[in-house]
């Protein structure tokens, strides 16, 4: 059963959303950008996922960027994901929240571990050991 607001509590409510539009409007706050914590590196062929989130008014527009190229986009959050995370993937990436008031940077660092590259190692200094 729905239950209907009398005029007083629909007096309340007009003039808690009309507060809540006015201090946006007033009171506008350049982006704070949130990063989970993440792991230090990366094993190749791992899927990764990582999010960026940024606060903010009016809410900011968030990229993730690397050498220049953004490789992702959205409102609030973006996300940074590889399937099948490889070498090249591995470098710096930032994180760029951007609204009317400013803009906030948070650099992350990517290292993948080759696969393969341990496994040859250890098969080498062995051989080499003998």
């Amino acid at each position: 059963m729905a239950s209907v607001l009398n005029e007083e509590q629909t007096r309340a409510f007009l003039l808690k959303a009309i507060d809540s539009a006015l201090h946006k409007i007033l009171f506008p706050e350049a982006p704070q950008i949130s990063i989970p914590s993440v792991p230090a590196s990366y094993n190749e062929g791992t899927s990764v996922n990582i999010s960026c989130r940024a606060s903010g008014t009016p809410d900011p527009d968030v990229q993730w960027i690397r050498n220049g190229t953004v490789k992702s986009s959205g409102k609030k959050t973006a996300f940074l994901m590889f399937s099948s995370i490889n070498r090249a993937d591995g470098g710096q990436y930032t994180c760029r929240a951007n609204n009317s008031v400013g803009s906030a940077e948070n650099h992350t660092a990517l290292v993948v571990h080759c696969k393969y590259c341990l496994l040859i190692t250890d098969i080498y200094e062995r051989m080499t050991s003998m």
